[in-house]
């Protein structure tokens, strides 16, 4: 079976498992382009490890946030998974690491922040919005 046909097969099974029209869309970005990048007409059973490290080496080389590369790396993992399952292929999916995205921190307000902002908001402006 080509690498193309797993993918569609894949797809597939994402749809009746029921994962919404978003994921599936960001499935068929993701791991498409990892589809694209390895050959799609390749058979699944030629895929190499070496070659899924030469996507992870590509991805982290087109300059990507962290937060996107691990997207990309997520994805492809996923993949790669449901491939060692579905077609007993062995590309140790299981050894990738998923590098961590960043934690962003939100801002929290201080109590003074708070009272300036709502001294600044007068009532009628609510009400004249409101009209």
């Amino acid at each position: 079976m080509t690498l193309q046909k797993a993918f569609d097969k894949f797809i597939f099974a994402k749809r009746i498992q029921g994962l919404s029209n978003k994921s599936i869309a960001d499935y068929e970005m993701m791991i498409g382009l990892f589809v694209r990048y390895v050959g799609g007409d390749i058979d699944v059973e030629c895929l190499t490890r070496a070659q899924v490290d030469d996507y992870m080496m590509y991805q982290l080389n087109r300059g990507l946030s962290r937060s996107t590369y691990a997207s990309y790396i997520r994805n492809a993992k996923i993949f790669l998974m449901w491939l060692e399952t579905e077609c007993s292929i062995d590309v140790q999916a299981t050894e990738i690491k998923t590098p961590k995205s960043p934690k962003t921190m939100p801002y929290i307000f201080s109590k003074d922040d708070i009272i300036k902002i709502f001294s600044i908001i007068s009532k009628p402006f609510f009400i004249k919005s409101n009209d």
